[in-house]
């Protein structure tokens, strides 16, 4: 069996995502922190220091629960809660509805 490893991969909704299999979620939302820190520190042409600003969401999941498509609707209604506040991360427990609606 092939070993897993860390994805990053662009959605069909345009958005980016990292997949990384065998992750908590302490290790994800510390690894999403980083990835927007260090958006803030990038030297970006004609643009002021820290303009760039990312929201990630994040979402884990386990066994039967790992399905990609409820995955792709948590991300995606933190990601929300996130760009509520820009720049921030934002994880946490979530109350699914029926698959497809965040």
């Amino acid at each position: 069996m092939a070993a897993r490893a860390d994805t990053a991969a662009r959605l069909a909704s345009g958005r980016p995502a990292v997949l990384l299999p065998g992750t908590d979620l302490g290790r994800a939302v510390a690894l999403a922190e980083e990835l927007r820190a260090a958006g803030l520190d990038l030297d970006l042409c004609d643009a002021e220091p820290g303009s760039l600003t990312l929201s990630p969401g994040v979402a884990v999941a386990a066994g039967d629960d790992a399905v990609p498509e409820r995955l792709t609707v948590e991300a995606g209604a933190h990601l929300h809660r996130a760009e509520a506040t820009r720049n921030a991360v934002r994880a946490g427990p979530w109350t699914p509805g029926p698959l497809g609606v965040a």
